[in-house]
């Protein structure tokens, strides 16, 4: 039963169907309160949404029963960038890099920004390089739209 709900909740999710994705990810977690990826999931809705309070909770939920989800981490990052309260987006971001190494980059990336938007320059752009350093394309695009750095990335051998 729960796993029904979870699945049609995903797939009403990648149909843009928020409303019925909410109630099925709901019903599911009523059904099983200990399953991270549901609160991950519905979470997402809920920031897709703009609900931000909401999704916040959810991916702080997650975290409570997965301390190694990088996508929640991920998540509180940006909600917490949106809402300026840049030092603890910079953790969120941080905390995620720490849990897991499979999307560093990305992570690099938002911390970068953060850091960007919070005046901290040259973190910025420690962030920028070891992301481009590591074959993201954007990191040397950014550093050199933000500060006209030209910085060619790639693989360090």
């Amino acid at each position: 039963e729960f796993e029904a709900y979870y699945d049609r909740g995903h797939t009403f999710r990648k149909q843009h169907k928020y409303a019925l994705a909410l109630q099925d990810y709901t019903i599911a977690i009523r059904i099983n309160s200990k399953d991270p990826d549901t609160y991950q999931e519905r979470g997402s809705v809920f920031y897709e949404i703009n609900n931000i309070e909401l999704a916040r909770q959810d991916f702080i939920s997650a975290i409570k029963l997965n301390p190694k989800d990088d996508f929640s981490y991920n998540y509180l990052g940006l909600i917490y960038s949106g809402l300026k309260k840049y030092e603890d987006a910079i953790y969120q971001f941080t905390s995620a890099m720490k849990v897991s190494s499979k999307n560093t980059c990305f992570y690099l990336m938002n911390r970068g920004n953060v850091y960007r938007k919070s005046g901290k320059k040259e973190l910025a752009i420690v962030d920028y390089k070891k992301a481009a350093t590591l074959g993201f394309v954007d990191g040397s695009k950014l550093l050199k739209e933000y500060y006209n750095i030209d910085y060619p990335g790639g693989k360090v051998k």
